[in-house]
């Protein structure tokens, strides 16, 4: 059920028609990079290896095939798993320059080998194996590498790998389009003179930013700013330079009873999987860190960052901004509290240049290494939004995910005829299914399998756009929707024991969508079954408005 988004078939179709072997692809963080890739390998057909270099960059891929590309036989080459004879191969970095797996690697002629996060494709083991699997040979394997961040902040040059950009959207092509959501962009000023820190590699010294940024009071600062525009109100991450400030900040915090914790790459990793849990679940509000949650992470429903370490780094502030970009049920926006020191020297990234927000004009732009187009993001905003425009229905950010009733996990989606979709969490991954269809099944699966809540979400909302419910749930209140309920849904919610006569159609319409999403989710009762058993209708789990639907029928007939 899954429907490729017009960007990511456009990805598709530049690939295939550019005449360079070695393509990089350009996807803001949050825009699906992973279902591009394997659309692509789908769409060529052939043997695809998947290259990266974190454990949740192989493991997520690897599932998403299952549900993308079922047919398609899938393994792993990494640390003790090999199964390097399948058609679609996840391999990590590490494992696959071994001189062992190299030699099996190469025997297998890929015909598409993808390298996510491809600003690490310079590294010396990514170009070795490259070259050992003929990437730079004429008549070689495409290669395709994926990234949010085509610029490096150590200036190293992405075209000593790739020939060009095939195809980019950034940030704010992809919030225009509703893909992601719109940021709110706050500047708190630290005194701090970010002239006098120390470069290296192409951004502030870390050791020298970590002293200067105590001496400055950033403890105190980020405490403030937290209990001023997050606590108690947005679920947010905290960047900050050193492990040290993790820690500090989140005991601080802590002391004044906020449900926060830090994690960096000295916390064991069950440790920072329980944190990471918690603060989905919500038993957290808010996640200090130190550099380990820039890539591979991904929890939509964080809506707020704050940025307390200074950067000239455009690609380190893309990827922490784009932690909270992530389209979430009931999700509207992201607040991004940008903390910046005094800078003459304008070599400082602040966040609200990134979105357009407020252009420095005595900046120097920042280098970008592959220019196939004379400007690719221009080019491509242009031709993706005369397709976004051509969609029936609105942009995912303008649907309105209504809460489960109470009492229940999950989000739902009312979608007409085709009944209410729901969203229903399973462990750390997600099911779709519709209920109260007014034709055909009463509950018809969405998806076979669990899946990301990202993927989740485009399958129930591709639904509601093909079936034309969007106006329906769409987040914008229609004129209608201040209207008192109808004697119809007064009728139905009293039988569910809620008194409508003073509700809205909007908020009666919200209440049938719970009540009737939960009488799927109820068991049918004992007297139901025995009903339906007397009348040789029985079957295995019935939901409770099903039994009663097939009573009804018993007894008209």
């Amino acid at each position: 059920m899954l429907t490729l988004r017009p960007y990511q078939s456009l990805a598709i179709t530049a690939s295939n028609e550019s005449k360079w072997q070695r393509q990089l692809i350009v996807l803001s963080t949050g825009m699906g990079k992973t279902i591009t890739g394997l659309a692509l390998a789908k769409d060529m057909g052939g043997r695809c290896l998947w290259l990266a270099h974190r454990e949740e960059l192989i493991s997520q891929p690897a599932k998403a095939l299952e549900m993308l590309w079922p047919e398609a036989t899938s393994g792993i080459v990494k640390a003790e798993l090999n199964q390097y004879m399948r058609q679609v191969v996840f391999a990590s970095i590490q494992s696959a320059q071994q001189d062992r797996r190299i030699t099996q690697l190469v025997a297998q002629n890929f015909g598409l080998v993808v390298v996510d996060e491809a600003h690490h494709a310079l590294s010396p083991g990514y170009r070795s194996l490259l070259d050992s699997l003929g990437c730079f040979r004429a008549g070689g394997p495409r290669l395709v590498g994926l990234t949010a961040t085509p610029e490096r902040s150590d200036q190293g040059a992405l075209d000593e790998v790739f020939e060009g950009i095939v195809f980019q959207v950034g940030l704010t092509t992809a919030i225009a389009g509703g893909y992601l959501v719109a940021p709110q962009v706050v500047e708190r000023s630290i005194k701090i003179d970010l002239d006098a820190i120390t470069v290296s590699r192409g951004d502030y010294s870390q050791r020298v930013l970590d002293v200067e940024l105590l001496k400055a009071g950033i403890v105190e600062e980020i405490v403030s700013t937290y209990e001023e525009h997050c606590a108690a109100k947005r679920k947010s991450l905290i960047f900050v330079i050193s492990v040290a400030q993790a820690e500090a900040v989140a005991e601080a915090l802590q002391q004044r009873d906020h449900r926060v914790a830090a994690v960096s790459g000295e916390t064991p990793a069950e440790e920072r999987r329980k944190i990471l849990r918690d603060l989905k679940s919500g038993a957290l509000d808010c996640v200090v860190n130190c550099m380990v949650l820039t890539e591979g992470f991904d929890e939509p429903s964080v809506d707020c960052i704050i940025l307390a370490r200074p950067t000239q780094s455009k690609p380190l502030m893309i990827q922490m901004v784009g932690r909270g970009l992530r389209l979430f049920p009931g999700k509207t926006d992201c607040l991004v509290v940008d903390m910046v020191g005094a800078s003459k020297r304008h070599t400082m990234v602040q966040a609200a240049v990134l979105f357009g927000l407020k252009p420095d004009p005595n900046a120097k732009p920042a280098k970008q290494s592959l220019d196939p187009i004379a400007d690719p993001e221009e080019f491509w905003r242009q031709r993706l939004m005369a397709q976004i425009k051509g969609v029936k229905g609105a942009p995912r950010s303008k649907l309105r995910w209504l809460p489960s009733a109470e009492g229940q996990a999950g989000w739902l989606l009312p979608a007409g005829e085709f009944g209410t979709i729901r969203m229903l969490p399973v462990g750390e991954e997600w099911t779709v299914d519709a209920v109260g269809c007014r034709s055909g099944p009463s509950t018809q699966q969405l998806s076979d399998r669990p899946v990301s809540m990202a993927t989740a979400m485009a399958i129930a909302e591709d639904l509601v756009r093909r079936v034309g419910a969007v106006t329906l749930a769409t987040a914008t209140a229609s004129a209608w929707h201040a209207d008192g309920a109808t004697e119809k849904q007064i009728a139905l919610l009293k039988r569910a024991g809620i008194d409508a006569t003073a509700l809205t159609k909007k908020t009666a319409g919200d209440l049938i969508t719970q009540v009737m999403a939960k009488a799927h989710s109820e068991p049918a009762t004992p007297k139901q079954l025995a009903y339906l058993r007397r009348s040789g209708m029985v079957r295995e789990n019935l939901s409770k408005i099903e039994a009663t639907r097939l009573i009804a029928k018993t007894r008209n007939a």
